[in-house]
């Protein structure tokens, strides 16, 4: 007990003599609260490496996002909400903008248990029993950000070497026995693969942006197979063009006429006098089967086999690269892998509604995706793929989902 007096009025004399040094650099005390679980955010803005990291929430309101080291003489344990009285000391030769200055811990005012990540993962779940996992390219982060949680694996997102931001395990964190966990069980052999895969018996579980196809269909049922497919995720189906094209909404009618090859001009949706270049996705990929049946409605897509793009990342690149061109894509595959900002590749509004967290959440986009988990009618009820889809649909998966860029169903 005579530690922490004579420690506090250690800190009561500090404020006083460091009054004018407060003044004239920033240097203070201050009140601040630790969220009870960490971010994926980028703890220093010059770098473009998301990290998790500590909520620190200022007696201004202001947000710092700091690494759990970052506040000297403090140990974070996640699942506690913390006040603290620290020392802020604002970075020498740098703006708050560009690194947030240093944090030392003065005083742990309190510390409130409010639960903790683990009652949010699968009981008995193990690398060993983890199921077989398969899905699409637009949500291969989801499935690996799924198993991190579960397994309680950290992970970091890297900057991508061609077009994609992909997430990469903290290995330290995974038995040498398993170091090939993230190649065995969680696969992304695209839509149509990873369907068929379910369907044969090569994947107990899978996460994709639609469900059955037709053909996939056919495929089930002359193997006698029936799959159950349950959403558990939103995302907006968006239309990206040109930054030099000057048409930014469109109605659904005009996708559609676009689409089926009724208008050919940009000019007779109010863009410039020139031929509309329409690109799409083969048949049985995620994105076209949605475009089919969430915004085609029935109607035949004309014939564009000369713009057929093998890739999801291509698009991105057709469209910056073709003043006329216009394309569709998931928004949180633009938003969180690729990452191309509407000022280099614009989002069209559809019906006078942007694409945005607000008009996907409240349903008034018009073009709303939902994300399937599906599995075989016949998977055993005890087995760890049924626990899984399960969980999928429990509010203890809303962490990773929402953590992955999609909105809660």
């Amino acid at each position: 007990m005579a530690t922490v007096c004579i420690f506090t009025l250690s800190v009561a004399t500090l404020s006083v003599v460091s009054c004018d040094k407060e003044k004239n650099d920033g240097e203070r005390m201050e009140t601040v609260t630790v969220s009870p679980r960490l971010v994926l955010s980028v703890a220093r803005p010059t770098s473009s490496l998301l990290e998790y990291c500590m909520e620190v929430k200022l007696e201004s309101g202001e947000m710092r996002y700091l690494l759990p080291g970052d506040i000297e003489g403090f140990e974070y344990e996640e699942g506690y909400e913390y006040r603290l009285k620290v020392w802020i000391t604002p970075h020498e030769n740098l703006p708050t903008v560009i690194h947030p200055g240093t944090f030392k811990l003065m005083e742990i005012l309190s510390k409130t248990f409010v639960g903790s990540e683990a009652s949010s993962r699968i009981e008995d779940l193990t690398f060993d029993n983890y199921p077989r996992v398969d899905g699409s390219t637009s949500c291969a982060h989801l499935n690996i950000i799924i198993a991190c949680k579960l397994l309680n694996v950290p992970y970091t997102w890297l900057e991508p070497l061609v077009d994609e931001w992909i997430i990469r395990p903290d290995y330290e964190h995974i038995p040498g026995s398993h170091r090939d966990f993230f190649w065995q069980r969680i696969m992304t052999s695209q839509t149509h693969g990873a369907f068929t895969n379910l369907i044969e018996g090569n994947a107990d579980i899978i996460l994709t942006h639609r469900t059955m196809s037709p053909d996939e269909k056919a495929h089930a049922d002359a193997l006698g197979v029936t799959l159950i497919e349950t959403p558990v995720a939103s995302d907006a189906f968006v239309f990206i063009v040109n930054p030099e094209n000057a048409v930014k909404s469109l109605t659904v009618a005009q996708v559609q006429d676009i689409y089926t090859g009724k208008t050919t001009n940009w000019k007779q949706v109010g863009g410039r006098d020139a031929d509309i270049k329409v690109f799409t996705r083969p048949r049985n990929s995620g994105s076209e089967e949605v475009m089919r049946e969430l915004v085609m409605q029935g109607l035949e897509t004309g014939d564009f086999p000369e713009s057929a793009i093998g890739s999801m990342a291509w698009v991105f690149s057709e469209v910056i690269n073709d003043r006329d061109a216009i394309c569709y894509t998931f928004l949180n595959y633009k938003e969180l892998i690729v990452r191309k900002p509407d000022s280099e590749v614009p989002k069209v509004a559809v019906n006078g509604v942007f694409p945005g967290e607000e008009t996907v959440s409240d349903g008034t986009y018009p073009f709303i995706a939902e994300v399937h988990v599906a599995i075989r009618s016949d998977l055993d009820r005890n087995s760890m793929a049924y626990k899984l889809y399960e969980w999928l649909q429990s509010s203890a998966a809303h962490a990773a989902i929402t953590e992955s860029g999609y909105f809660v169903k």
